[in-house]
């Protein structure tokens, strides 16, 4: 009767590793844009449409298709990367929240035009050109230099 009552948890303690492994997986999504431009269309991504608890790449090898994502409906991602590979745009016509944080690669564009980007963790851009030489003081708070300095094309929105 041991036996059993081992072989029992043993296959209890090993489904619930499986399916926990199932879930770390798929808490990250890559756009492909084999579909159309719509971010909330599911087929456009490799594990389905991100959420505030599920990381979104943008730009990385899975982008095989020809359309480059769109927000059109409020949306949400944990953790945002845009990355390099087909010079990947970001066109954010509606709200979009980041829980976690926001990296902007080199060849990457967020396109934002008079909605709201929430960003909660951090924003890594990685293209920094000073928009001023060292010596000399911007009028600007850091932050607007660094947006202006890199890729976001804010237009009338709040970042």
């Amino acid at each position: 009767m041991k036996t059993v009552c081992y072989s029992r948890v043993f296959h209890m303690v090993l489904a619930i590793l499986l399916m926990a492994g199932a879930s770390v997986c798929a808490q990250t999504t890559s756009w492909k844009g084999t579909v159309s431009t719509s971010w909330s269309t599911a087929s456009n991504w490799t594990n389905g449409v991100p959420t505030a608890t599920v990381d979104a790449i943008v730009g990385d090898a899975s982008f095989t298709g020809t359309f480059q994502p769109t927000i059109s409906t409020s949306a949400a991602t944990k953790n945002l990367t845009i990355g390099a590979t087909n010079a990947p745009v970001l066109t954010i016509a509606k709200a979009l929240t980041v829980s976690g944080n926001l990296v902007i690669n080199t060849g990457g564009t967020v396109s934002h035009r008079g909605v709201t980007l929430t960003v909660k963790g951090n924003w890594t851009n990685g293209e920094l050109t000073p928009a001023l030489p060292p010596h000399r003081e911007s009028p600007l708070p850091a932050r607007h230099r660094l947006l202006r300095a890199h890729r976001l094309l804010p237009s009338g929105g709040s970042v």
